[in-house]
Protein backbone atom coordinates (compact mmCIF):
# COMPACT_ATOMS: atom_id res chain seq x y z
CA UNK A 1 0.00 0.00 0.00
CA UNK A 2 1.09 3.97 -0.60
CA UNK A 3 4.08 2.00 -2.61
CA UNK A 4 5.68 4.38 -5.16
CA UNK A 5 7.48 2.42 -8.25
CA UNK A 6 9.57 4.97 -9.70
CA UNK A 7 10.97 2.65 -13.11
CA UNK A 8 9.22 -0.17 -15.04
CA UNK A 9 6.87 -2.53 -12.86
CA UNK A 10 7.20 -5.86 -14.49
CA UNK A 11 4.52 -8.88 -13.21
CA UNK A 12 4.98 -11.07 -16.33
CA UNK A 13 3.14 -14.24 -15.32
CA UNK A 14 2.95 -13.66 -11.36
CA UNK A 15 0.19 -14.87 -9.02
CA UNK A 16 -0.86 -13.33 -5.86
CA UNK A 17 -2.24 -16.04 -4.22
CA UNK A 18 -4.38 -14.06 -0.82
CA UNK A 19 -4.63 -9.89 -0.82
CA UNK A 20 -3.18 -8.30 -3.85
CA UNK A 21 -3.14 -4.41 -2.42
CA UNK A 22 -2.09 -1.57 -4.31
CA UNK A 23 -3.81 0.87 -2.69
CA UNK A 24 -2.39 4.00 -3.28
CA UNK A 25 0.44 2.78 -5.49
CA UNK A 26 2.01 5.21 -7.92
CA UNK A 27 3.03 3.83 -10.78
CA UNK A 28 6.28 6.27 -12.67
CA UNK A 29 7.02 3.94 -15.51
CA UNK A 30 5.19 1.39 -17.69
CA UNK A 31 3.76 -1.40 -15.80
CA UNK A 32 3.28 -5.04 -17.01
CA UNK A 33 0.88 -7.53 -15.08
CA UNK A 34 0.69 -9.68 -18.36
CA UNK A 35 -0.76 -13.47 -17.71
CA UNK A 36 -1.14 -12.17 -13.86
CA UNK A 37 -2.84 -14.46 -11.84
CA UNK A 38 -4.81 -12.61 -8.80
CA UNK A 39 -6.23 -15.32 -7.13
CA UNK A 40 -7.65 -13.20 -3.82
CA UNK A 41 -9.78 -10.03 -3.48
CA UNK A 42 -7.64 -7.03 -5.36
CA UNK A 43 -7.63 -3.52 -4.73
CA UNK A 44 -6.16 -0.63 -6.88
CA UNK A 45 -7.77 1.84 -5.08
CA UNK A 46 -6.19 5.20 -5.60
CA UNK A 47 -3.44 3.89 -7.56
CA UNK A 48 -2.19 5.85 -10.35
CA UNK A 49 -0.57 4.69 -13.46
CA UNK A 50 1.50 7.64 -14.81
CA UNK A 51 2.37 5.39 -17.84
CA UNK A 52 1.03 2.36 -20.04
CA UNK A 53 -0.65 -0.32 -17.96
CA UNK A 54 -0.87 -3.86 -19.53
CA UNK A 55 -3.40 -6.39 -18.04
CA UNK A 56 -3.43 -8.52 -20.98
CA UNK A 57 -4.45 -12.20 -20.11
CA UNK A 58 -4.77 -10.87 -16.48
CA UNK A 59 -6.94 -13.32 -14.47
CA UNK A 60 -9.23 -11.65 -11.74
CA UNK A 61 -10.32 -14.67 -9.74
CA UNK A 62 -12.41 -12.75 -6.84
CA UNK A 63 -13.56 -8.81 -6.05
CA UNK A 64 -11.08 -6.73 -7.81
CA UNK A 65 -11.38 -2.73 -6.82
CA UNK A 66 -10.34 0.21 -9.20
CA UNK A 67 -12.27 2.83 -7.87
CA UNK A 68 -10.87 6.31 -8.24
CA UNK A 69 -7.70 4.77 -9.79
CA UNK A 70 -5.86 7.43 -12.61
CA UNK A 71 -5.20 5.87 -15.68
CA UNK A 72 -2.83 8.47 -17.30
CA UNK A 73 -1.55 6.29 -19.56
CA UNK A 74 -2.58 3.61 -22.36
CA UNK A 75 -4.60 0.75 -20.69
CA UNK A 76 -4.66 -2.81 -22.28
CA UNK A 77 -7.20 -5.56 -20.78
CA UNK A 78 -7.33 -7.57 -24.04
CA UNK A 79 -7.76 -11.23 -22.70
CA UNK A 80 -8.49 -10.42 -19.14
CA UNK A 81 -10.79 -12.75 -17.32
CA UNK A 82 -13.05 -10.74 -14.44
CA UNK A 83 -14.53 -14.39 -13.14
CA UNK A 84 -16.78 -12.69 -10.59
CA UNK A 85 -19.14 -10.14 -11.68
CA UNK A 86 -20.91 -10.46 -8.24
CA UNK A 87 -20.22 -9.95 -4.83
CA UNK A 88 -21.50 -11.66 -1.72
CA UNK A 89 -23.36 -8.88 -0.64
CA UNK A 90 -25.07 -5.77 -1.92
CA UNK A 91 -22.27 -3.30 -0.80
CA UNK A 92 -19.25 -5.89 -2.50
CA UNK A 93 -21.76 -5.86 -5.48
CA UNK A 94 -21.91 -1.61 -5.41
CA UNK A 95 -18.11 -1.63 -5.00
CA UNK A 96 -17.48 -3.93 -7.92
CA UNK A 97 -20.23 -1.94 -9.90
CA UNK A 98 -18.43 1.22 -9.34
CA UNK A 99 -14.91 -0.42 -10.01
CA UNK A 100 -16.30 -1.75 -13.90
CA UNK A 101 -17.78 2.31 -14.52
CA UNK A 102 -14.34 4.01 -13.09
CA UNK A 103 -12.34 1.53 -16.10
CA UNK A 104 -14.75 1.62 -18.09
CA UNK A 105 -14.95 5.82 -18.05
CA UNK A 106 -11.10 5.26 -18.50
CA UNK A 107 -11.23 3.40 -21.51
CA UNK A 108 -13.86 5.54 -23.03
CA UNK A 109 -11.87 9.16 -22.19
CA UNK A 110 -9.14 7.08 -24.40
CA UNK A 111 -11.21 5.93 -27.51
CA UNK A 112 -10.85 2.02 -26.42
CA UNK A 113 -14.84 1.62 -26.90
CA UNK A 114 -14.23 -1.96 -27.37
CA UNK A 115 -12.81 -2.56 -24.08
CA UNK A 116 -15.34 -0.12 -22.66
CA UNK A 117 -18.20 -1.95 -23.71
CA UNK A 118 -16.89 -5.09 -22.12
CA UNK A 119 -16.41 -3.70 -18.41
CA UNK A 120 -20.15 -2.22 -19.25
CA UNK A 121 -21.06 -5.75 -19.33
CA UNK A 122 -19.64 -6.15 -16.43
CA UNK A 123 -20.52 -2.90 -14.63
CA UNK A 124 -24.44 -4.20 -15.30
CA UNK A 125 -23.85 -7.79 -13.97
CA UNK A 126 -23.03 -6.10 -11.09
CA UNK A 127 -25.53 -4.16 -11.24
CA UNK A 128 -28.35 -6.90 -11.90
CA UNK A 129 -27.09 -8.22 -8.39
CA UNK A 130 -28.39 -5.49 -6.54
CA UNK A 131 -31.74 -5.52 -7.57
CA UNK A 132 -35.13 -6.97 -6.50
CA UNK A 133 -36.01 -10.37 -7.92
CA UNK A 134 -38.31 -8.63 -10.84
CA UNK A 135 -35.86 -6.36 -11.83
CA UNK A 136 -33.12 -8.82 -12.32
CA UNK A 137 -35.38 -11.46 -14.39
CA UNK A 138 -35.48 -7.87 -16.25
CA UNK A 139 -31.96 -7.35 -16.63
CA UNK A 140 -31.32 -11.65 -17.11
CA UNK A 141 -33.63 -10.62 -20.00
CA UNK A 142 -32.05 -8.61 -21.57
CA UNK A 143 -28.89 -9.75 -20.79
CA UNK A 144 -29.65 -12.81 -23.15
CA UNK A 145 -30.95 -10.83 -25.71
CA UNK A 146 -28.50 -8.54 -26.86
CA UNK A 147 -25.67 -8.70 -23.58
CA UNK A 148 -27.15 -5.26 -22.09
CA UNK A 149 -26.97 -4.01 -25.70
CA UNK A 150 -23.25 -4.62 -26.43
CA UNK A 151 -24.14 -7.82 -28.04
CA UNK A 152 -26.09 -7.53 -30.73
CA UNK A 153 -25.33 -10.91 -32.10
CA UNK A 154 -27.02 -12.49 -29.71
CA UNK A 155 -30.17 -11.05 -31.46
CA UNK A 156 -29.40 -12.01 -34.45
CA UNK A 157 -29.19 -15.74 -32.76
CA UNK A 158 -32.50 -15.67 -30.68
CA UNK A 159 -34.22 -14.32 -34.16
CA UNK A 160 -32.93 -17.28 -36.28
CA UNK A 161 -33.74 -19.60 -33.50
CA UNK A 162 -37.41 -18.24 -33.27
CA UNK A 163 -37.66 -18.66 -37.24
CA UNK A 164 -37.18 -22.65 -37.01
CA UNK A 165 -38.32 -23.22 -33.58
CA UNK A 166 -41.84 -21.64 -35.11
CA UNK A 167 -40.97 -23.61 -38.53
CA UNK A 168 -41.17 -26.75 -36.98
CA UNK A 169 -44.15 -26.28 -35.18
CA UNK A 170 -46.15 -25.44 -38.50
CA UNK A 171 -44.82 -28.63 -39.35
CA UNK A 172 -46.56 -30.35 -37.11
CA UNK A 173 -49.43 -28.67 -36.77
CA UNK A 174 -50.67 -27.31 -39.70
CA UNK A 175 -49.70 -24.84 -42.99
CA UNK A 176 -52.03 -25.00 -45.71
CA UNK A 177 -49.89 -23.48 -49.29
CA UNK A 178 -51.85 -22.46 -52.43
CA UNK A 179 -50.67 -24.53 -55.20
CA UNK A 180 -49.76 -23.27 -58.75
CA UNK A 181 -51.99 -22.61 -60.95
CA UNK A 182 -54.46 -21.35 -58.43
CA UNK A 183 -57.18 -23.68 -59.97
CA UNK A 184 -55.42 -26.75 -58.39
CA UNK A 185 -56.62 -25.73 -54.71
CA UNK A 186 -54.17 -26.13 -51.55
CA UNK A 187 -51.66 -28.40 -50.30
CA UNK A 188 -51.82 -29.27 -46.76
CA UNK A 189 -48.72 -29.83 -44.21
CA UNK A 190 -49.21 -31.23 -41.36
CA UNK A 191 -47.33 -33.87 -39.43
CA UNK A 192 -48.66 -35.91 -36.79
CA UNK A 193 -45.52 -36.41 -33.99
CA UNK A 194 -46.96 -40.27 -33.57
CA UNK A 195 -47.82 -40.89 -37.07
CA UNK A 196 -45.39 -39.33 -38.99
CA UNK A 197 -43.67 -41.39 -41.86
CA UNK A 198 -40.33 -39.97 -42.67
CA UNK A 199 -39.98 -38.97 -47.02
CA UNK A 200 -38.14 -37.16 -49.16
CA UNK A 201 -41.05 -35.20 -49.01
CA UNK A 202 -40.55 -33.81 -45.23
CA UNK A 203 -36.97 -32.42 -45.92
CA UNK A 204 -39.32 -30.53 -48.69
CA UNK A 205 -42.17 -29.38 -46.96
CA UNK A 206 -39.82 -28.23 -43.65
CA UNK A 207 -38.51 -25.50 -46.05
CA UNK A 208 -41.72 -24.62 -46.88
CA UNK A 209 -42.42 -23.95 -43.12
CA UNK A 210 -39.34 -21.99 -42.79
CA UNK A 211 -39.79 -19.94 -45.82
CA UNK A 212 -43.22 -19.20 -43.95
CA UNK A 213 -41.84 -18.99 -40.81
CA UNK A 214 -39.67 -16.23 -42.08
CA UNK A 215 -42.05 -14.34 -43.79
CA UNK A 216 -44.33 -14.51 -40.91
CA UNK A 217 -41.20 -13.20 -38.53
CA UNK A 218 -40.65 -10.34 -40.71
CA UNK A 219 -43.80 -9.12 -42.30
CA UNK A 220 -42.56 -7.71 -45.93
CA UNK A 221 -45.74 -8.99 -47.82
CA UNK A 222 -48.74 -11.42 -49.09
CA UNK A 223 -47.91 -14.89 -49.36
CA UNK A 224 -49.14 -17.97 -50.86
CA UNK A 225 -49.14 -19.83 -47.33
CA UNK A 226 -51.45 -19.58 -44.40
CA UNK A 227 -52.08 -21.21 -40.83
CA UNK A 228 -54.04 -24.86 -41.14
CA UNK A 229 -55.67 -24.49 -37.16
CA UNK A 230 -56.45 -21.80 -34.84
CA UNK A 231 -52.91 -23.12 -32.32
CA UNK A 232 -51.28 -22.05 -35.93
CA UNK A 233 -52.96 -19.07 -36.27
CA UNK A 234 -51.58 -17.81 -32.60
CA UNK A 235 -48.20 -18.77 -33.28
CA UNK A 236 -48.19 -16.98 -36.20
CA UNK A 237 -49.57 -13.43 -34.67
CA UNK A 238 -47.02 -14.31 -31.74
CA UNK A 239 -44.12 -14.59 -33.84
CA UNK A 240 -45.04 -11.56 -36.05
CA UNK A 241 -45.46 -9.21 -32.86
CA UNK A 242 -41.24 -11.01 -31.75
CA UNK A 243 -40.14 -10.69 -35.05
CA UNK A 244 -41.01 -6.90 -34.50
CA UNK A 245 -40.03 -6.72 -31.49
CA UNK A 246 -36.38 -8.19 -32.37
CA UNK A 247 -36.02 -5.95 -35.11
CA UNK A 248 -36.25 -2.42 -33.47
CA UNK A 249 -34.43 -4.30 -30.87
CA UNK A 250 -31.05 -4.92 -33.41
CA UNK A 251 -31.73 -1.59 -34.76
CA UNK A 252 -31.49 0.53 -31.50
CA UNK A 253 -28.81 -2.05 -30.46
CA UNK A 254 -26.71 -1.79 -34.02
CA UNK A 255 -27.12 2.26 -34.18
CA UNK A 256 -26.02 2.64 -30.04
CA UNK A 257 -22.85 0.84 -30.95
CA UNK A 258 -21.86 2.81 -34.38
CA UNK A 259 -22.87 6.28 -33.04
CA UNK A 260 -20.65 5.50 -29.94
CA UNK A 261 -17.62 3.98 -32.15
Amino acid sequence: MGTTFSGDAHFLNSTFHKWARFEESRFCEMTDFVRAQFLGDTSFWKAIFEKAVDFQMAVFAKNVSFLDTQFQGEMNFEGSRFEKNSGEDQMSSQLLERSYRSVKNALSQKGDYTAAGEFYYREMEARRAQETRLNRLKMELYKWLCGYGEKPQRVVLVSLSTIVVCAVFYLFHGVVIATEPLSQGTRLIDYGLLSMQVTWQLPKDFVDCLYYSAVTFVPVGQTAMEPAASISRIVTVVETFVGIFLIFLLAIVTARKMIRH
